[in-house]
């Protein structure tokens, strides 16, 4: 990290220009949450409700004579949506701890105890730890999948 005052002054338009970029980055993490926040909320009222209860209207129509790979399917359905919505919430908080420490670095830029080259590579180390995000977000999808089979199966 380069020492306050190491680097070279920035002039008082670049300065400006500087600080509003990072402000928009701000606005831009925390939009990002919102935008999770939304869909979560149709995630959890749509998603789970309705296709829990299409699913079970289903299984209820055909009763006993419900072949298994229905329910293997109805499995693979309600699990898929497990995951997602953990990797919503993993989302989540991913998209607040990165506008938290964001919002921490421009306080110490404003400071003088960070440069711009020091929040882009700490910005950058940020980004980079996603793997659970992958495998969630494709665990998901491919449980999905698996339901679409299995109930193919069963038709």
């Amino acid at each position: 990290m380069t020492k306050p005052g190491s680097y070279p002054t920035l002039s008082s338009e670049d300065q400006k220009n500087a600080w509003s970029h990072c402000t928009d980055r701000l606005d831009v993490l925390n939009n990002q949450t919102r935008n999770i926040m939304e869909k979560v909320h149709k995630f959890l009222f749509l998603g789970n409700g309705g296709g829990a209860g299409a699913t079970l209207a289903f299984l209820g129509v055909m009763k006993n004579s419900a072949p298994d790979t229905f329910r293997v399917s109805l499995v693979c359905f309600g699990f898929g949506l497990f995951l997602y919505g953990i990797y919503l919430a993993w989302l989540y908080q991913l998209f607040r701890k990165l506008a938290q420490n964001y919002a921490d670095d421009m306080n110490n830029f404003a400071k003088g105890d960070l440069n711009l080259v020091d929040i882009y590579h700490r910005e950058v180390s940020r980004n980079s730890k996603v793997l659970w995000g992958y495998i969630l977000a494709y665990g998901s999808f491919i449980l999905f999948l698996a339901g679409l089979i299995f109930g193919g199966l069963g038709a």
